[in-house]
């Protein structure tokens, strides 16, 4: 099984943020779509910041580059460097983080021939909004970032499967799970 997954010290990160309030989100200027970026964001609470990164890898059992979510805690005062070169901006935000979930899609190719768990999102429920930070295409490094929308009104499991299909070529299957962070 390939694993697209949070490590367990990621989680144990991811879950210290919540009660904290959420205090802004740092990305590139995206003139075309405001509510994407290219491959990292930082995301800034009032006790931490992270950046969230959204990275091809290689994965030879596989033969293909797949874009995997990871996350790293970092210096609020250091400054934030896109991955996209370019302008960056801070988008304020508010609110005390309540709840904390995970989207995970396994995807079953031919039967069992493949099998790919992969975390697709991650949602912040504050006081005020939710925010999802998410990939919808297996091997794009673009993170949409959507407030109060479920990750299933972007990408339902049927764009999963069509994505996965390879025009048909491909048996798929794809359940789909979210889970808390406690």
């Amino acid at each position: 099984m390939i694993k697209l997954k949070f490590t367990n010290d990621m989680l144990t990160l991811l879950k210290t943020l919540k009660g904290q309030c959420f205090l802004s989100y740092e990305k590139e200027k995206n003139i075309i779509n405001d509510n994407s970026t290219y491959g990292n964001i930082r995301l800034n609470f009032d006790k931490i910041s992270i950046d969230l990164v959204n990275e091809q890898e290689l994965y030879e059992e596989f033969e293909e580059e797949l874009a995997c979510f990871s996350c790293i805690k970092v210096d609020a005062n250091q400054k934030f460097i896109p991955i996209a070169v370019g302008e960056t901006e801070i988008i304020q935000e508010k609110g005390k983080v309540n709840k904390i979930e995970i989207v995970t899609d396994t995807i079953n190719l031919n039967h069992s021939e493949v099998l790919i768990e992969s975390d697709s999102a991650i949602s912040f429920y504050t006081d005020y909004a939710c925010y999802t930070f998410a990939r919808t295409i297996w091997f794009s490094e673009v993170i949409s970032i959507l407030f109060n929308k479920s990750f299933d009104s972007i990408c339902p499991i049927s764009n999963v499967v069509e994505a996965w299909s390879n025009d048909g070529e491909n048996d798929v299957t794809v359940n789909r799970k979210t889970t808390e962070i406690v």
